[in-house]
């Protein structure tokens, strides 16, 4: 049986070296940064391995942008030593942050599909409407004899 590939990011394999190979990396350079990062991006990695469908690329893009919008000025905090790893891993509104800003990554992914359909339905209802006003000047111009 052939194997489907799906487009965009894999939620598989190759992911999880990039995120052992960052984080390994940060690791060397400032743990305490990279202890932030790792747990802030929790819902980034939950959500690689739970989206499947054919866009669940495009959808953990926009999950992980969002959710680093979230983490990046704590992890920018702790790396510039104004704040520890354990400061902001104990603090509740860090981690609202954090979480908040993955949940709006997860609501757009809802909401968005929902905006777009309902402005393409708009969208084709008023080329109908403008379709059927050029089909009756039309008839009106040319007589019934067109519509045959």
């Amino acid at each position: 049986m052939a194997r489907k590939q799906s487009g965009g990011m894999s939620s598989g394999g190759a992911s999880w070296i990039w995120y052992v190979l960052l984080i390994s990396m940060g690791l060397a350079v400032s743990p305490g940064a990279c202890m932030v990062f790792a747990a802030g991006m929790a819902p980034t990695m939950v959500a690689t391995i739970g989206l499947s469908g054919p866009s669940a690329g495009q959808r953990l893009l926009t999950m992980a942008c969002f959710n680093l919008a979230g983490v990046i000025p704590f992890v920018f905090n702790v790396f510039n030593g104004d704040d520890s790893a354990g400061t902001v891993l104990v603090d509740v509104f860090s981690w609202g942050v954090m979480l908040g800003a993955a949940g709006c990554g997860a609501m757009v992914n809802y909401v968005g599909p929902i905006i777009a359909a309902q402005v393409l339905t708009n969208m084709s209802m008023s080329d109908r409407e403008n379709i059927d006003k050029i089909r009756k000047k039309l008839i009106a111009e040319w007589g019934d004899a067109i519509t045959k």
